[in-house]
């Protein structure tokens, strides 16, 4: 998993930001002093006076350099610790977005094996029954079941750009429709289902590809 190399990399940015801030306040404060020590050779009154304010400036300048070394050192630190954190990040992402793709193609996978095994078993089950006679009700009505005016049978190809709609239309108009998204939940037994509705419903309607 890359979600701890990620939180090891944000901890990495944020003690590289601390470094950088500390360092550029120190610069500031190095910088002060050698301004007030530059300002203290102008006013020294004697000349032993100004040799040691001088000496005084030429450290505070050395200091001053140093910070700027340690400064420029910790912004180096600070973009290293960011591109890091930042292909961490992409990583992770990648990883995620694998993961994600996987589990869909799974859900898919078994999503199209259930519509197979289901219309298999409707074509089976289909080609079984008697032409309709008429429009009557069916006299293979099973007592414990809803009574539909029609059976949808249907290819897994068809479902998006046809079928869904197609059932959703009837069921608007007042038509009481077996189809397996609007009747099977979770649990039920798909051959028993299939069974029962094709037995409760007066006409089957069966698409193809």
């Amino acid at each position: 998993m890359s979600q701890p190399r990620v939180d090891s990399k944000h901890r990495a940015v944020k003690s590289a930001r601390r470094k950088t801030e500390s360092a550029r306040s120190s610069l500031s404060d190095a910088k002060k002093d050698v301004l007030k020590t530059e300002e203290a050779v102008r006013n020294a009154r004697t000349e032993s006076q100004r040799k040691m304010k001088e000496s005084a400036l030429g450290r505070a300048r050395d200091r001053q350099r140093r910070k700027e070394t340690e400064l420029s050192s910790a912004e180096k630190g600070l973009s290293k610790a960011q591109s890091a954190l930042e292909e961490a990040r992409q990583t992770h992402g990648k990883e995620q977005q694998k993961t994600q793709d996987a589990a869909q193609k799974k859900l898919s996978d078994s999503q199209r094996r259930l519509d197979v095994e289901r219309s298999a078993l409707v074509r089976e089950r289909l080609s079984s029954v008697p032409p309709a006679t008429g429009a009557g009700p069916s006299s293979q009505r099973v007592d414990d079941s809803e009574e539909y005016d029609l059976f949808i049978a249907h290819a897994s190809e068809d479902k998006e750009d046809f079928v869904r709609p197609f059932a959703t239309k009837l069921q608007s108009a007042g038509l009481s429709v077996w189809y397996d998204e609007f009747t099977l939940t979770i649990g039920d037994n798909l051959r028993r289902s299939i069974d029962r509705g094709l037995a409760a419903s007066r006409f089957g309607v069966l698409t193809r590809n």
